[in-house]
């Protein structure tokens, strides 16, 4: 079985759809005759269309394998335009995706295949190196509840950005350790709303964080209204005035009927975010470094369109968002 992953949302579930026997054959036989489509991709992407992961299981995995190939791999947009659109067209796809998203990654392909976009070095390493079995940092350590005599010293007093509001103790990490998130098992288990609140998730069955999980709310978001989002964060714990102890401000923006998406202030009135499973960055879809998200350049050549700006808010330090027992486990995504 070979299971697709479109990855297109930064913090909506990606879109995932299973090969028909047929297809899983003729998609073999492609890679097969062009290893290449397996290489790490040179490319790190960010807002919108990206590309696919490829996760292969039994008699596809085997026939990989065999031939020296991965079983779990990234199509990226830099690579075989006709691959790209033969699995969109694929014959679940349309089941599983509205067909406006597959239209705007379909749409996407030509300029996304000749956008020139930043390598990150972390990116290409993870995709060259990790296995099916990669280990998973202790949750148990990770995802302690800090006191505020706890904080690490990465951890500076923030200046906030001229262009955003400040009060209280405001906290940030500077800009360079976003890279820190970009390393092994956190490419791929970690969105925008997990890197928006400092909060790794590390347990693998389990899907993407996602505001109003915690607080158990219905599971499907109204993406046509951005206070929705806002609610469900604020039930999870975030504030939209100022709360006590040290806390972080984050920056909510929304793509219309289609995703939603976050930044984190870092120090120095710099701006990070983290696309979907994409790499953490601080530059905007203009490769330009952010020090204002509601100004800076949040469409790009993957044709979704981030055009609300929906305001800040606060993360207090010790909130967690991600993990058992609120977090959607088991079957959510490809295995």
């Amino acid at each position: 079985m070979i299971c697709i992953e479109l990855d297109i949302f930064s913090g909506m579930y990606n879109p995932t759809w299973s090969l028909t026997a047929k297809e899983e054959n003729d998609f073999l036989d492609r890679i097969l005759a062009d290893p290449s489509l397996t290489a790490p991709p040179t490319t790190a992407g960010s807002l919108g269309y990206k590309g696919f992961i490829v996760y292969a299981s039994e008699n596809a995995r085997t026939r990989l394998m065999s031939a020296g190939l991965p079983s779990y791999f990234y199509l990226n947009a830099k690579k075989s335009t006709e691959a790209q659109s033969s699995l969109l067209h694929s014959k679940e796809a349309g089941k599983e995706t509205k067909d406006d998203i597959l239209q705007i990654a379909e749409d996407a392909i030509p300029s996304a295949n000749k956008a020139i976009q930043t390598l990150n070095k972390q990116w290409y390493e993870y995709w060259a190196t990790h296995t099916d079995s990669e280990p998973a940092p202790s949750p148990k350590k990770e995802n302690k509840i800090a006191a505020e005599s706890d904080l690490p010293e990465v951890f500076q007093e923030n200046s906030a950005a001229e262009n955003s509001p400040n009060c209280g103790v405001l906290y940030g990490v500077h800009y360079n350790d976003v890279f820190s998130w970009n390393t092994s098992y956190y490419l791929k288990h970690n969105n925008c709303y997990s890197f928006a609140t400092f909060n790794r998730n590390l347990y693998r069955n389990c899907a993407r964080a996602q505001p109003g999980h915690k607080s158990r709310f219905p599971a499907r978001i109204n993406l046509n209204d951005w206070t929705d989002v806002v609610n469900r964060s604020v039930r999870d714990g975030l504030w939209t005035t100022c709360p006590p102890g040290p806390h972080f401000l984050v920056a909510l923006v929304l793509a219309p009927g289609a995703d939603y998406h976050w930044y984190r202030l870092c120090t120095n009135g710099i701006w990070c975010h983290k696309p979907g499973c994409a790499p953490a960055t601080y530059l905007d879809a203009s490769n330009q470094v952010i020090t204002n998200p509601q100004t800076c350049n949040r469409n790009n050549p993957g044709g979704i369109n981030y055009s609300v700006f929906c305001g800040y808010m606060y993360v207090p330090y010790n909130l967690r968002v991600s993990g058992p027992p609120w977090q959607k486990c088991g079957s959510v995504a490809c295995p």
